[in-house]
């Protein structure tokens, strides 16, 4: 109680990348689409007392690290002989094109060697 939650943010930002990661990913796999900052912080409050916010920095570098695990899923698919979904494909575009459009000042070194992988 009473603790500044920045004071802590560099400890817990790994960590709530990969839950936007994991829950992106399972918003795509379940609806086709990719779900929002407003509604991952609207999951991560518990009651009154006890809350998280994923900051937009966190947001980003989870959803650049959501297309990692397109592509794994796109491998895997032709592994296995199978055909690999378009939607899947045009879905990365559509993020890729999304980072595209951010401004360099909004984009820290991390942001953009992921951006560079995709």
């Amino acid at each position: 109680q009473g603790v500044e939650a920045m004071q802590f943010s560099r400890a817990i930002s790994p960590g709530l990348q990969e839950y936007v990661e994991a829950a992106t990913f399972l918003a795509f796999n379940e609806d086709s689409r990719l779900i929002s900052i407003g509604e991952l912080n609207q999951q991560l409050r518990f009651n009154d007392e006890v809350s998280f916010d994923i900051e937009p920095s966190d947001y980003m570098l989870g959803v650049a690290d959501l297309t990692g695990e397109c592509m794994r899923m796109c491998i895997n698919a032709l592994g296995k002989q199978e055909e690999m979904p378009s939607s899947i494909c045009a879905f990365m575009r559509k993020i890729y094109a999304g980072f595209q459009k951010l401004p360099e000042s909004s984009c820290g070194r991390e942001t953009r060697r992921k951006v560079q992988v995709m």
